[in-house]
């Protein structure tokens, strides 16, 4: 078999779901499974999944208690039968006709995805379909965000076989994977074409934000250090090292903004996000960075206009500046 396709469901919305399953059908001279993953979901899931399994012979509905997006995924993983893989989430649809057989070769294979807005973004500045250089990914994947996600991309199963999706982080799961993936990887193929369509499920960040706050933060600080050690890894030009450097550090930034602007704008409780603003000053290595140490968190709030979260901030200005 040529493709697993694996997809992962809790409790998405009905349109969304019938329209991810039938974009999944229309795959052309490629020999492919379905294997539809429901994590724990309520019992309208079931139904819908039922009547795909009943009109495709080829799609499969498994069972297993609520785990997480990653707890489903690595279940996946584990049942595909196809020699590559193909992660979708359920909310999103594919343009499955775009995936030619000829594509299937190499470890990973990446294609460019098309967000709600319908904005075009490529991965790579490049213009032709073709093998990419461990160098470009390295930049794609700590100087963007445009190679976070793994949902769109095809995998060599073989080639990764013991590599698992890290189910204790709370997000950034799919950036670990794929740099994982990306140090394992011996021949990477780039297709200009935006085969994917990604919807983001605010909601559910959200909940894993407030729910796990602390956990949340460690799992961005994991990002940012793993980014650091990719470039390290990779980059022996000094120059070069500090300007991917920088961007990763602007990245870094923008997200542990975002990160305590959501909190604040959820009304947590007042001393709970003191500590938690606090942890933030305390974990993160101002000197490292290279910006402008704890004035570049004000900075950054800013240039953002994030007026009415820098007004809370600095009633705590002797956490967030030190004096």
């Amino acid at each position: 078999m040529d493709l697993s396709i694996i997809v992962p469901i809790y409790n998405t919305e009905n349109e969304k779901l019938i329209r991810c399953l039938k974009s999944l059908t229309k795959f052309k001279n490629i020999s492919f499974e379905v294997l539809m993953i429901n994590d724990g979901s309520l019992s309208y899931i079931e139904t819908i999944c039922a009547k795909f399994t009943k009109n495709n012979s080829n799609f499969n509905y498994l069972w297993k208690e609520n785990g997480g997006v990653s707890s489903a995924r690595n279940y996946g993983l584990k049942c595909a039968q196809g020699e590559y893989v193909l992660f979708v989430d359920a909310d999103d649809f594919i343009w499955a006709d775009k995936i030619e057989k000829s594509y299937l070769r190499g470890d990973f294979i990446i294609f460019d995805t098309l967000k709600k807005n319908h904005v075009k973004q490529p991965i790579f500045k490049n213009n032709y379909t073709g093998k990419i250089e461990k160098i470009e990914l390295v930049k794609a994947v700590t100087t963007t965000d445009l190679l976070n996600g793994i949902a769109g991309k095809i995998i060599k199963k073989k080639s990764f076989s013991e590599l698992k999706l890290n189910e204790n982080l709370v997000t950034g799961e799919d950036l670990d994977f794929v740099i994982r993936i990306i140090k394992k990887s011996k021949y990477v193929l780039y297709i200009k074409e935006y085969m994917y369509m990604y919807e983001y499920d605010s909601k559910s960040a959200k909940k894993r934000l407030t729910e796990q706050p602390y956990k949340f933060l460690m799992s961005i600080m994991k990002n940012y250090k793993d980014r650091l050690k990719l470039i390290d890894m990779y980059l022996c030009n000094e120059k070069h090292k500090r300007n991917f450097v920088r961007k990763t550090n602007n990245i870094f930034m923008n997200k542990i903004v975002g990160f305590m602007y959501s909190l604040y704008l959820e009304k947590i409780d007042g001393k709970l996000f003191k500590r938690i603003i606090y942890s933030v000053c305390i974990t993160i290595n101002w000197n490292e960075l290279c910006v402008f140490s704890k004035e570049f968190l004000i900075w950054n709030l800013i240039i953002n206009k994030k007026w009415d979260f820098l007004v809370c901030l600095f009633k705590y200005r002797k956490i967030v500046m030190g004096d």
